[in-house]
């Protein structure tokens, strides 16, 4: 689900999780919460900005902030992702 600076809610998609972002950094921090964002930033390119945390062993959020070319946010978007207990 994304919300837009002019508060507008997509409704919810199926997803499919992706760790790797090119030129991230990665960090992880106790109780299962890991942040990751760009190593460096550059004027006229835009960015995201990531968190991840683990509910349980079967459970986890995912926040992606976005912001453009200019530094001014443009979505923000939360992310369930389940793991099959199979």
């Amino acid at each position: 689900m994304t919300i837009t600076p002019d508060l507008k809610i997509s409704e919810p998609i199926v997803t499919q999780f992706n760790w790797h972002r090119s030129g991230h950094k990665y960090y992880y921090l106790p109780d299962g919460v890991s942040v990751n964002c760009p190593s460096s930033i550059s004027i006229g390119t835009p960015f995201s900005l990531i968190a991840n945390w683990l509910i349980n062993h079967y459970e986890m959020y995912q926040l992606i902030a976005n912001y453009d070319e200019l530094g001014v946010f443009s979505s923000l978007t939360l992310e369930t992702f389940l793991i099959s207990k199979a």
